[in-house]
């Protein structure tokens, strides 16, 4: 039963944190993987971000064989059809508008699709879960959100502090996304959500994209079924119709990559380069988690909404 009703879904990843290559685009592709959300620029300024993007276009471009840019749901639907993988192009903050949003619009047109307020700690919009004093939404932050959910970009609350959540949930009048993180009632990471920011998910009509980052599914020697765990817990809390899966793998990247979180406390987030969990511990093995999932019980309904339908949804709402 797996195989095949894997094979015939739509599967969406909200999270891939791998280093992409034309090699790699394919390894995704034949993973059966239909879409793929990447962070094309964490951090960077406004005029290296923009570059980032071209580049990636490029890279897509040279393999039109292999992947797509989405830009809408459709494109989504013909990754599909003519099996090759969709990308969702995202920013995993907001540093890049240098607090103005006419480059929303900018971003938009470059093929953005997805934009996070905040990156672990405080920014023009909000912040995050590492500041020591939770400042919440900003009147920026709040006039962001409104353009994003305005022009179409999906709304990525992954890494918001609790009350710039709470705040950004009040402004928002479409779905949003947790693209990467898990519950904080199975496992214990300031990033994760505790079950009051999963109703806030619900009442939101978003969706929670299931992590398979080590520190966020439970720590050393975690295994595919920690992850199904959480997917279990968010079910039991809000209902399968806000559960996806968002793996945001590091894969394909040189030692040197790591160096860059160099700096984060090793007690909350370990040592990289980390090891994702046995059972998907490569992009290569995300048929596993419908096997997964149907092992613990769960219908061709509710996998084929895990796997990708919930995601869809949610994108068809934040980009009408």
């Amino acid at each position: 039963m797996a195989p095949d009703l894997y094979r015939d879904a739509l599967v969406i990843d909200s999270m891939n944190n791998a280093g992409l290559t034309g090699d790699y685009l394919r390894t995704v592709r034949d993973a059966g993987v239909t879409a793929a959300m990447v962070p094309v620029s964490i951090t960077d300024p406004f005029a290296a971000a923009v570059e980032k993007i071209l580049d990636l276009r490029a890279l897509v471009a040279a393999n039109a064989d292999a992947a797509l840019i989405v830009r809408t749901v459709a494109d989504i639907h013909a990754a599909k059809e003519s099996n090759r993988l969709g990308l969702v192009l995202a920013l995993e903050d907001s540093r890049q508008l240098d607090k103005d949003l006419r480059k929303v619009e900018l971003f938009h047109d470059l093929g953005v699709r997805r934009m996070q307020l905040v990156y672990t700690t405080l920014n023009d919009a909000g912040a995050g879960p590492g500041d020591r004093v939770d400042t919440g939404l900003s009147r920026f932050g709040v006039a962001l959100v409104e353009e994003l959910q305005s022009r179409g970009v999906l709304l990525d609350l992954c890494h918001a502090s609790p009350e710039t959540l709470v705040d950004a949930c009040a402004v928002a009048t479409r779905p949003a996304i947790w693209s990467h993180t898990n519950a904080r009632a199975v496992f214990d990471h300031p990033n994760n959500l505790t079950d009051e920011q999963l109703d806030l998910v619900a009442a939101n009509g978003g969706v929670v994209g299931v992590s398979g980052i080590p520190f966020y599914a439970g720590g050393p020697g975690v295994r595919i079924d920690h992850l199904l765990d959480h997917v279990d817990h968010i079910v039991a809390r809000i209902g399968v119709a806000h559960v996806g899966i968002g793996l945001a793998i590091f894969e394909n990247h040189p030692r040197a990559f790591y160096d860059r979180f160099a700096s984060l406390p090793r007690e909350i987030y370990g040592d990289p380069p980390w090891s994702w969990p046995t059972g998907i511990a490569t992009i290569a093995e995300f048929p596993n988690l419908a096997t997964a999932l149907v092992d613990r019980g769960y219908d061709t309904d509710a996998v084929r909404a895990i796997l990708g339908g919930n995601h869809l949804r949610v994108l068809a709402a934040a980009w009408s």
